[in-house]
């Protein structure tokens, strides 16, 4: 009776989760993934589909996403791993660099709650590392687009993350035309030197950004500048961790960057509140 009840809620919450609560966690997280595996392995199937032989996402990346660069390690962390792979015939198109995105769509969604992650990430030149957000029934971002957490390397390093949103302006036609908001939050040091951990709490009308537990950002459908449709109440998303390389912001690797480049992951879990 009691799992029967537990379902109930989940349903109510917007909860789509087939296989994806293990036991020891099932009263706490809706998902989470302590990446426990041994070293090499991947991460599980029931949590993950992890995405392969898949060009560039942008016009301007320059990466393949190919399951081999993702893998855990064995003390405890998830690394995808970014490498110089010149000339990589890429499903079609010829790539530079070859990384890792994995994504649980068609495997867990939720709408509502905090969604965290603990991590390290690579700040050289040309790295875009990110956890997000997205909705499947439209193009990205028409459902809205809520990115937990991205930064871009530079030839410095990097000490700042931001948290933003993107959804369909109320003029002209997206995915053609979309808005972006969001804010922005500075480590006293760089963002390869340690872990941090990455939040998002979406609630009906609202959405607040943390890291390491303290909000930097926060935004209501009452706040949305004018011209912005707030789209955020009405599906569930789903989450997706990758690392891409290029970009017309995060620029392109150079001589300064050393590969391979590693972003490593301690954990990733989901609360329904």
């Amino acid at each position: 009776m009691l799992a029967v009840l537990a379902a109930l809620a989940l349903g109510l919450l917007g909860v789509v989760a087939p296989n994806a609560i293990p036991a020891a966690h099932a009263t706490t997280y809706t998902f989470d993934d302590e990446f426990n595996g041994a070293a090499g392995s991947q991460p599980s199937s029931a949590l993950w589909t992890i995405v392969n032989n898949s060009p560039r996402s942008t016009a301007t990346n320059v990466q393949c996403y190919e399951s081999s660069n993702v893998a855990e390690d064995g003390e405890g962390n998830l690394v995808i791993t970014a490498l110089s792979a010149p000339n990589t015939n890429c499903n079609g198109y010829t790539e530079q660099y070859t990384s890792g995105r994995l994504e649980t769509h068609n495997i867990f969604s939720q709408k509502y709650g905090t969604f965290t992650m603990r991590a390290e990430l690579p700040t050289a030149k040309g790295m875009f590392p990110a956890f997000w957000l997205a909705g499947y029934n439209s193009p990205d971002p028409c459902d809205g687009e809520l990115d937990v957490m991205e930064t871009v390397g530079s030839d410095t390093g990097s000490n700042w993350t931001e948290g933003n949103l993107h959804g369909p302006s109320t003029s002209g036609s997206c995915p053609a035309t979309f808005y972006s908001d969001g804010g922005k939050w500075t480590s006293t040091g760089d963002l390869s030197s340690a872990y941090h951990i990455y939040s998002l709490t979406w609630a009906p009308g609202s959405l607040t950004y943390q890291v390491d537990g303290i909000p930097f950002y926060s935004i209501t459908w009452a706040t949305l500048p004018h011209g912005q449709n707030w789209v955020f109440d009405t599906d569930p998303e789903s989450m997706i961790l990758n690392l891409a390389v290029g970009g017309s912001w995060a620029g392109q690797a150079d001589g300064n960057t050393t590969f391979p480049q590693k972003m490593y992951v301690d954990y990733v879990r989901v609360t329904a509140s």
